[in-house]
């Protein structure tokens, strides 16, 4: 009896406290449905919202999701290079592959030079492939979707001198080009789970210096018997090329002077090449560039204002692109200002924020065209990179740009409407905003509060904040 009665008590408990309480918290189906429509988000949560002690001076910023601009069609991807980070401590290594995972769409690798060996010691020797397949192998453990960049050759095949035969920048005799499209498509043989192949890189060897520029015809003769090889190997893969730099901001021209009124859209000679190269290829999926905002030779002292300012020139270029060709863009690189061309101290913040509004130029560039941008991962005593030196027992811990491409990937990439959004002071903040997240980049060494909403937040020195759109 004293059973009984304990049972019916605990009986009445679960019914004045709900079923759930008594059933190890399990949520009905409607209340599942009900939690998950605001789990599209992961941060900014009511709970944790501390308003700053002084909103003073506060800018506004606003966002409409009844103003739809595009639908967004970026994937957000990394190459790997000569950064060897699986190498380093074990731990560090797992912490940064964890970080990857959350932002890597899919995953690049050369298949020769920048981090790979060279393969082949001499023409008759056989293909030695424990580097690629090491390489791919860490592309893997990232995941995403893989890529294969067809550069650079082995030194045997080279045209630059015996004693420099190991030569990133130099390419293959003409003799031997039929030699390396059968490598290639023996490559993409080898890996069935690579789906898309870019050919060469930045037209490296491909400067002709009689012609004072890039011999295209060259550089077209090469890229075709590259395609049809790798095409007859593998009719499935997506295969693309050109690879050019569309030049800086032009100050190199300009006694390396800051020119606010340069616009590559404006760089005929390289839309020229461009269009020379559509017009030859016997087929191509997509196109390849890159850009960085100072031109490689160009050692101009940009002040971090005229930094941000020729992040516009993303937006030029690349709407100039989607204007000269329908076919999917990739960005194989891309550079906010190189730590090499500045007196200043660049701080991770200010690297971050930088790329931040290179992205943002992106995306209104290419609107809704399908659109790749690989992000070139070094060390990160060298270049902006995601994390800390794996090297290091405590490293792999995120560094400003993680946050930066965790908040793109999860609001801006495939799948995400841009919608209309505006900053009451565009000098100091600029915002960006989609159906889920607005990014808010604070481009001043100086505290910034924004009001978005009923809602103030603090900005610190170069930060970038992601909201919930509202």
């Amino acid at each position: 009896m004293k059973i009984k009665r304990i049972i019916s008590f605990l009986l009445c408990i679960c019914t004045a406290f709900g079923v759930t309480a008594c059933s190890g918290n399990k949520a009905s189906s409607s209340d599942y449905s009900k939690d998950n429509k605001s789990t599209e988000v992961s941060s900014d949560k009511d709970d944790a919202y501390v308003q700053p002690d002084d909103i003073t001076g506060s800018i506004l910023i606003k966002t409409d999701k009844n103003k739809k601009l595009f639908k967004s069609n970026f994937k957000y991807g990394i190459s790997y290079v000569h950064y060897k980070w699986e190498n380093g401590n074990l731990k560090s290594v797992k912490a940064a592959a964890d970080l990857m995972k959350n932002i890597c769409q899919i995953g690049n690798q050369h298949i020769i030079s920048f981090g790979a060996s060279y393969m082949q010691e001499s023409r008759d020797s056989e293909l030695n492939f424990s580097s690629l397949d090491a390489l791919v192998g860490r592309m893997k453990m990232v995941g995403g979707e893989y890529m294969l960049t067809l550069c650079s050759a082995p030194g045997w095949m080279l045209v630059s001198e015996p004693a420099n035969k190991y030569d990133p920048e130099s390419r293959p005799k003409e003799e031997y080009f039929d030699d390396y499209a059968k490598l290639c498509a023996t490559v993409a043989k080898r890996y069935p789970q690579v789906k898309y192949f870019q050919i060469w890189n930045e037209f490296k060897g491909f400067w002709d210096k009689d012609l004072n520029g890039i011999d295209i015809e060259l550089y077209i003769k090469f890229y075709n018997k590259v395609y049809n090889a790798v095409k007859e190997a593998r009719p499935d893969a997506v295969i693309g090329g050109f690879y050019g730099t569309i030049q800086g901001d032009y100050t190199d021209q300009y006694g390396y002077k800051y020119d606010a009124s340069f616009n590559p859209a404006n760089d005929n000679e390289y839309w020229n090449m461009l269009n020379k190269w559509e017009d030859g290829a016997v087929g191509y999926d997509f196109v390849s560039c890159d850009y960085g905002i100072q031109a490689f030779k160009n050692y101009a002292k940009l002040t971090k204002p005229q930094v941000f300012n020729n992040t516009k020139n993303y937006y030029y270029a690349l709407e100039r692109m989607c204007k000269e060709t329908d076919k999917p863009i990739v960005m194989a690189e891309y550079y906010g200002q190189s730590r090499a061309k500045t007196d200043e101290e660049n701080s991770p913040e200010f690297e971050a924020a930088v790329m931040a509004m290179i992205y943002k130029n992106m995306l209104y560039g290419v609107k809704d065209r399908q659109y790749t941008a690989l992000f070139w991962l070094e060390n990160p005593e060298d270049i902006v990179c995601f994390f800390t030196d794996t090297e290091k027992a405590d490293g792999g811990q995120p560094l400003p740009m993680y946050y930066v491409a965790e908040g793109i990937t999860s609001g801006f990439t495939t799948g995400n409407t841009i919608i209309e959004s505006s900053s009451a002071d565009e000098e100091k903040i600029e915002v960006i905003a989609s159906n889920k997240k607005v990014m808010a980049v604070n481009k001043t060494d100086s505290r910034c509060v924004i009001q978005y909403g009923e809602k103030y937040y603090e900005l610190g020195a170069y930060e970038v904040k992601f909201l919930n759109a509202i």
